[in-house]
């Protein structure tokens, strides 16, 4: 056996995590979840803006070489 008790409080300490600790690892999943839909969110405003300076690149192109635009 070891010092502080040996397997049979790893085991025991290992078990009042798990139940103490579900709730945790819930938010933590939320947290996550959270974290994941933000990413997404600025991916989508990026996307949007470069569409946008896209749209105002041809825009200019057209003013100033009088092109027809299509």
């Amino acid at each position: 056996m070891t010092r502080g008790g040996g397997w049979g409080e790893a085991y025991g300490a290992r078990n009042l995590e798990s139940v103490s600790c579900g709730k945790e690892r819930e938010s933590e999943r939320e947290r996550e979840r959270e974290i994941e839909r933000e990413r997404r969110e600025r991916e989508r405003e990026r996307e949007r803006g470069e569409r946008e300076r896209e749209r105002e690149r041809k825009r200019e192109t057209w003013y100033t070489t009088g092109e027809v635009r299509r």
